[in-house]
């Protein structure tokens, strides 16, 4: 019974959300206190916490978004691994493309390929995914360890995205 037990608890301890912390702060130093978030997944709640900003779940049809909108979201955060059905929709990935600019990406690097994390926009501007790979080339990457058990490490990287009239 203490094998399951220990295991139960290394299963919830390693349960993490790695970057909400960083995207949060990057949201809380780059927003306005009225600013809202939409959200891609009610786990990553803590990303409202840390950015000490109210949000709305769901970005799963550009109404949706567009409803946001009018309370006041500025702002979508997805969290990949929690939103593959949101990504596949063309409707909500095409409003997102021409509708916002990417400001912050994440990812986990594995051998010669970047696993995405999480996607920070802001609403105006435009958005090409296409341009994604060049990101590492075209700015600075910051990372962060996350521990989980037994001493092993999840290394994030991070991409923040600076804004067009700051040099």
């Amino acid at each position: 019974a203490l094998r399951g037990s220990l295991e139960a608890k290394d299963r919830q301890f390693d349960t993490q959300f790695p970057g909400i912390d960083i995207a949060g702060a990057y949201l809380k130093n780059n927003s306005a206190p009225t600013d809202r978030v939409l959200i891609s997944g009610g786990e990553i709640m803590g990303l409202l916490w840390h950015a000490d900003r109210k949000g709305f779940y769901g970005i799963n049809s550009a109404d949706t978004i567009k409803k946001a909108e009018e309370k006041g979201a500025q702002w979508i955060f997805v969290y990949v691994p929690l939103a593959r059905n949101e990504l596949n929709n063309e409707e909500t990935l095409s409003y997102i493309r021409n509708n916002y600019e990417l400001k912050q990406l994440s990812f986990v690097a594995s051998g010669d390929t970047f696993n995405a994390i999480y996607l920070l926009f802001k609403k105006g501007g435009i958005f090409d995914p296409e341009g994604l790979s060049n990101l590492t080339r075209d700015y600075p990457t910051a990372s962060k360890d996350y521990e989980i058990t037994r001493g092993r490490r999840i290394t994030l990287g991070y991409i923040t995205i600076p804004n067009k009239n700051s040099s």
